[in-house]
């Protein structure tokens, strides 16, 4: 408590009426009568910022780590520290303010208004349960409540949502002039009154909130007007009277220390440094006190150059000998060296070694794994052919380890995805949950022709509210197709996975199962829920003909006994020993004890189990065995019809021939075990699907299970015996003449919509697009100990809100404006940028008419199987988080319309800056509001075209706008605003 002196002292002309330590930075913030507010470097008190806030005198003034909040009775203002105007809500209006995040709690008499700053918007009123007369002076968080102090001298604790009272306690008899709050300790000063009126106490009221005890009292020898806690040390505080600051104990209340003041007026402001060793004093004349515990000023560091002479820097006194005092004997005088021409000596210089990794090869390049990071001329794209799948001393080739997806700080847009393929089939991203166990089995059966082109006819055909397993394998498999090369996401189908209320669709996602369990059960469960959907849209389900198989089932007893039955089976499981020719598992026999009717009695049976006839594709699943070698799977089969046939061979021609696809092959190494599949193309080419690596393999390499990490666990066979047409080769387009168009042609749900006729509908037509999304997760990030950051795993958004915009109607009107309902929990609805605002996705509170996540996505699929062009500002980032695939040729992005390299590099301008600097137009002036960013693309788009044949005048239209950029930093200034 000693050691304090006042080390600076300024005279303010325009009286200062409040002064707060700035928490993250060596300032102190002072705003005075007239609105202004400015700032003083610690702890030189030289002004350092100012800048007008406010026209009327300032409240109250709080800093967070962004911004400078200030009060006045005309609202509140939020600025940066270098004086820059961030926001400004006038509704704000109050006498105390306490800032937290987003959120201001303002309170005025006994009311506090608690708003949302950015938007503003206020989100709840409350009337404290106190006496009309009695008004709120003072107001701190206590721990997780909200302290207030009462001008009849009562401190009450509420609840921040609610502000119900909790507790109270009485500190004086007249008004508090100051509270601080620490933790869950409260510090008060008050007056008292007397006959001649009020009179400030002398006694600080000291109360623990966490105990709800009342602790000893401070007496003072002078009356108490402001009073503030050690940060450090919430046992010390500083009270300031009539001239005199005061420094006491808490715990031992005789050690105290005063320190006088030369003061010439009243003191209205007192406040404390985070760290506690400075304080600043305000008088009602305009003077500003600056008191701090170091004596002197620290040593100002003079810029120290390689030409400083090291006389320069001064030495501290010193009382002893120093150790480069050498005495005489131990100094020599020696001789210059010779002058030498180094040019011709040898340069030799020391070299360390280090062992290289084993797991690094000595003839590999690295790679950038960012665009970013990559020359325009570098070679290395063209050169680097994919990751090497030949074993390295016997372990497992790099290709078949699993992959994970690198974020930069320009997202993951800036991923070189092309170094894992080249070639024109698309991958699927690894999911940002973990779950990719389903890639491999989407890419096995996306490449069975007769499933994918019987689950498209299908989904083409029937409502998809009815099949929405259906509608999730159709639109994947589409999706996959349409790709071009380009990774695709499952994220919509692990959703809708997620989210199906079937105990078995839980437990694929719980944790610990293994890979075999995942695969095969995800599949059982897909084939269940497909003839479910199939049987409650068609008469006459199909499936049966795609895949699966007939068993016939029959019963032997002793004693003459016979049954048959007939069941049908989606898999046919084979262990590894009957994988050669598959005989034992078409045709099994075993032994078991049944129930027999003929002789009412129990004993043992024959069972034969037998394939009897099968669809267009089998799936086998591959049941691991201890003890049992590992054969390579039969190529080809054929499958007889005779109820007592008991062998299979490749020789008989006459029966349905079947030969091996793909497969999904379990890989396991020292680190990790995941799938891959090995699939078998149009062009009788083998293929790795490893997430969202694709190269070609050779057919010795892909039919090779010799090596003892790769284990099959789903084999695929199609029959080879099939019709070219329709069902053996894959149909791209047939069923888009069966499209039900119906989604299209609903009545609007929302006033000043379009309602379209299939007239109307032209393939081709040009509309306008634009999405918003909310927030469900935030980024997760690791923070290195060289202070660089690297993201783990980016945002998770949701498809809140789309917007698509008839491009020949005049004025451009909506056809389609779908608000996506949410019933999941929302971490941020991103009003500023979405427009959304909570509640609006609630099916139970949503003034709106909400439509299903699934119903949005099949009418933007509809217009994309249509023809429809699609214009939009940004369409890559909206059509990557809604997950759909719209080919090359129907993407219009006024980004790269409106984008020149060779001016001003890599930088994309935004929607709002291009229609203020092209048209004058103020667009994005509240919320965002998706149907007019799509007008204003489409506007965009249209000028583009009316200028674009024009010789050089897209050129000069470019140039203006990145000279306007430059001067206005590529924003729209706020003033226009």
């Amino acid at each position: 408590m000693d050691g304090w002196r006042e080390t600076g002292c300024d005279l303010s002309p325009n009286r200062p009426c409040r002064t707060v330590f700035d928490p993250y930075r060596d300032l102190v913030w002072v705003a005075d009568i007239t609105g202004r507010v400015f700032s003083y470097l610690v702890p030189y008190m030289k002004p350092y910022t100012s800048f007008v806030a406010h026209s009327t005198p300032v409240l109250d003034l709080q800093v967070t780590d962004k911004y400078v909040y200030s009060l006045s009775s005309g609202g509140v203002s939020c600025h940066k520290r270098t004086g820059q105007l961030k926001a400004f809500d006038p509704a704000a209006v109050g006498m105390r303010m306490l800032v937290n995040d987003n959120e201001i709690l303002l309170a005025t008499g006994r009311r506090v208004n608690r708003r949302t700053f950015d938007p503003p918007r206020e989100t709840g009123t409350f009337t404290i349960d106190i006496p009309a007369d009695v008004t709120i002076l003072f107001m701190e968080r206590c721990s997780l409540n909200v302290a207030l102090g009462l001008s009849d001298g009562r401190v009450v604790v509420c609840d921040q949502s609610t502000f119900d009272i909790i507790y109270e306690v009485r500190c004086h008899s007249g008004p508090i002039t100051d509270m601080d709050v620490c933790k869950s300790v409260i510090m008060t000063c008050g007056m008292s009154a007397r006959r001649y009126g009020m009179v400030p106490d002398q006694i600080v009221y000291v109360y623990d909130a966490r105990l709800r005890k009342t602790l000893p009292m401070l007496t003072l020898s002078s009356p108490g007007l402001f009073v503030r806690m050690h940060p450090k040390s919430p046992t010390n505080c500083v009270v300031v009277g009539p001239g005199q600051i005061q420094f006491m104990d808490v715990r031992n209340p005789t050690n105290f220390s005063i320190h006088p003041v030369a003061s010439q007026s009243t003191f209205i402001g007192l406040d404390l440094s985070s760290q506690g060793d400075s304080l600043i004093l305000l008088e009602q004349n305009g003077t500003i006190h600056f008191w701090t515990r170091n004596h002197a000023p620290p040593a100002r560091l003079r810029q120290v150059t390689d030409t400083t002479p090291l006389s320069a820097v001064g030495m501290p006194p010193y009382h002893q000998e120093l150790l480069s005092s050498w005495s005489d004997p131990l100094i020599f005088e020696v001789g210059m060296a010779p002058p030498q021409d180094f040019e011709l000596q040898k340069r030799n210089t020391a070299s360390n070694y280090v062992s290289m990794l084993k797991s690094i090869r000595r003839s590999s390049i690295a790679v950038p794994r960012f665009l970013s990071e990559q020359s325009p001329n570098s070679y290395l794209s063209n050169e680097v052919k994919g990751l090497s799948i030949q074993e390295v001393a016997g372990r497992m080739p790099v290709a078949y380890r699993q992959l994970q997806i690198h974020f930069s700080k320009f997202g993951v847009h800036d991923f070189d995805f092309s170094f894992y393929n080249k070639t024109g089939h698309a991958g699927l991203e690894t999911q940002v949950w973990g779950n990719t166990f389903c890639n491999s089995l989407m890419q096995v059966m996306r490449w069975c022709a007769p499933l994918h082109n019987h689950t498209l006819q299908l989904f083409a055909k029937h409502n998809y509210e009815s099949i929405p397993i259906v509608c999730e394998l159709a639109m994947m498999f589409d999706m996959l197709h349409k790709a071009e090369g380009r990774p695709c996401r499952a994220s919509n189908f692990m959703a809708t996975l997620a989210a199906h209320p079937s105990p078995k669709a839980q437990a694929l996602l719980a944790s610990g199962l293994g890979l075999r369990e995942q695969i095969t059960g995800l599949f059982d469960f897909l084939m269940e829920q497909y003839i479910v959907e199939e049987e409650s849209v068609s008469s006459e389900p199909s499936l049966h003909t795609v895949v699966g198989l007939d068993v016939t089932c029959r019963m032997y007893g002793s004693c003459g006994h016979r049954a048959d039955t007939v069941e049908r089976q989606m898999v046919l499981e084979a262990a590894y020993a009957d994988l050669k020719g598959l005989n034992a598992a078409l045709s099994r026999t075993t032994d078991m004890s049944q129930w027999c009717p003929k002789c009412n009695k129990q004993h043992a049976m024959a069972v034969v189990r037998q394939v009897t006839s099968a669809s267009d594709v089998i799936f086998v699943s591959v049941q691991e065995a201890a003890a049992q070698p590992m054969r390579s799977p039969a190529e080809q089969f054929s499958l007889g019809t005779r109820a007592d046939r008991r062998s299979f061979k490749v020789e008989d021609s006459n029966e349905p021939q079947y030969k091996l696809a793909g497969y999904i092959a379990e890989m396991i190494d020292r680190r990790d075990r995941h799938a891959v599949a090995f699939v078998k193309t149009t062009d009788n080419s083998w293929f790795l699907f490893n997430d969202f690596l694709v190269r070609p393999v050779e057919e010795r390499i892909a039919k090779d299970f010799s090596p003892s990490y790769k284990k099959p666990l789903m084999l695929v066979y199609t029959r080879t015996d099939l019709p070219k047409a329709p069902i053996g080769e894959f149909d791209y387009e047939g069923w888009k003449q069966n499209m039900d168009l119906r989604r299209l042609l609903e009545q609007p749900t929302r006033p000043n919509m379009l309602q379209l006729t299939p007239e109307e509908i032209r393939p081709g037509a040009t509309v306008a697009l634009d999405a918003e999304f909310v927030l469900l997760s935030k980024e997760i990030a690791e923070l290195h100990s060289d202070g660089t950051k690297s993201l783990i795993r980016p945002q998770i958004l949701s498809l809140a809100r789309v917007s698509v915009v008839d491009g020949n109607s005049v004025p451009p009107k909506p056809f389609i404006d779908d608000i996506v309902a949410t019933t999941g929990p929302v971490l941020d609805y991103l009003t500023k940028f979405s427009g959304i605002e909570p509640g609006d996705l609630d099916p139970n509170t949503s003034p709106y008419p909400l439509v299903t996540r699934q119903t949005a996505i099949v009418r933007l699929w509809l217009l994309v199987n249509l023809g429809f062009r699609f214009v939009g500002h940004a369409l890559v980032n909206d059509f990557r988080t809604i997950n759909i695939q719209v080919p090359r040729n129907q993407v219009i992005d006024t980004v790269e319309l409106f984008q020149d390299k060779g001016l001003i590099g890599p930088r994309k301008l935004s929607l709002k800056f291009l229609m203020w600097v092209l048209f004058d137009d103020q667009i994005q002036s509240g919320n965002h509001d998706s149907i007019e960013d799509a007008q204003a693309a489409l506007k965009l788009y249209k000028f583009y075209e009316s200028i674009k044949d024009e010789p050089g005048k897209l050129q000069e239209v470019l140039q203006n706008v990145y000279d306007r950029g430059q001067i206005t930093g590529f924003r729209v200034p706020e003033t226009v605003q």
